[in-house]
């Protein structure tokens, strides 16, 4: 599947559906197990270039702030979106968010910068993001065993500190999120990455598949913290090429993964017809490049 770049990714091209395909089957076969959770989460970028950096990050590399002044920053915006949030969120689920990842992957959904990257147990909606932007740059769709991370978290960083037992359900959630609390908050924490499920969904979460991570050191990329802990059998980084991006936004629109299914309300449903217009340009130009039969 190509060569294991520096940082612990291996590298991979889909330049073909079948290749897709082919990929999923295989990852298929160790789909479910433990319980039924899926190990793999998957991650679509447009841009190949991108890492797998929070949105907070990319804020605070250009000004180069410590980690005290980056945890300051993060608190004032997360006080911000909850003194605004119940605007326009339900009772329901602003009183199931209680915690620093809850608030996170909230705010996250909505375009708020945050710690937290917004992963999903589909590879179909991984994809979907990797080819729905940026149509003149090769996109990426990463994948990552989310057992073995926490597995190898667990072996790599002090036994004794505390890691949420993946055996727990919902009703421990703001357990969980309670002990994680003060690692979050930490000037000397450690680039240890947590993975997470939202307790409590909204409709977007639900149709996204959303699952998350955050890492406990705000200035740490996920790329990098992912890859040392993790080897090419384990994590992927699979390029997209430009030229097939309408093509695959079109097969997965036959599966109904569209803007408007993944963004319920009517924006989900401007945005769709932003991409039906690429898929339709695209169908044209495909069959004016078509020979004609003689």
């Amino acid at each position: 599947m190509g060569q294991q770049n520096k940082s612990g990714w291996r590298e991979y091209e889909i330049d073909k559906w079948e290749k897709f395909e082919d990929l999923i089957r295989s990852l298929s076969l160790n789909m479910y197990i433990a319980s039924g959770a899926t190990p793999f989460y998957y991650r679509g970028q447009p841009n190949v270039k991108w890492l797998l950096e929070p949105t907070i990050l990319r804020t605070l590399k250009r000004w180069k702030r410590s980690i005290s002044e980056a945890i300051f920053v993060e608190n004032a915006l997360r006080r911000d979106f909850e003194r605004q949030a119940h605007l326009f969120l339900s009772t329901y689920v602003l009183s199931h968010t209680k915690y620093s990842i809850q608030w996170w992957s909230l705010m996250r959904h909505y375009g708020a910068p945050t710690r937290t990257l917004d992963w999903t147990v589909s590879p179909y909606v991984g994809l979907y993001f990797a080819v729905n932007k940026e149509p003149d740059c090769d996109g990426a769709l990463w994948f990552f065993n989310v057992i073995e991370l926490y597995r190898r978290m667990k072996i790599k960083y002090d036994q004794q500190r505390y890691f949420p037992s993946r055996d727990e359900d919902d009703a421990d959630e703001n357990n969980q999120a309670d002990k994680l609390e003060k690692y979050f908050q930490m000037e000397t924490a450690d680039p240890v990455v947590h993975s997470y499920y939202r307790g409590l969904n909204t409709d977007r979460m639900v149709a996204q598949q959303s699952t998350y991570t955050a890492c406990e050191n705000i200035l740490v990329d996920h790329t990098k913290a992912i890859g040392d802990v993790l080897d090419q059998s384990t994590c992927v980084k699979a390029t997209i090429p430009k030229d097939k991006k309408s093509e695959y936004l079109s097969r997965l629109s036959v599966m109904n993964i569209t803007a408007a299914s993944l963004f319920p309300g009517i924006d989900g449903v401007g945005q769709h017809l932003t991409e039906k217009a690429d898929i339709m340009a695209c169908t044209f130009r495909t069959i004016a490049e078509k020979p004609r039969q003689v």
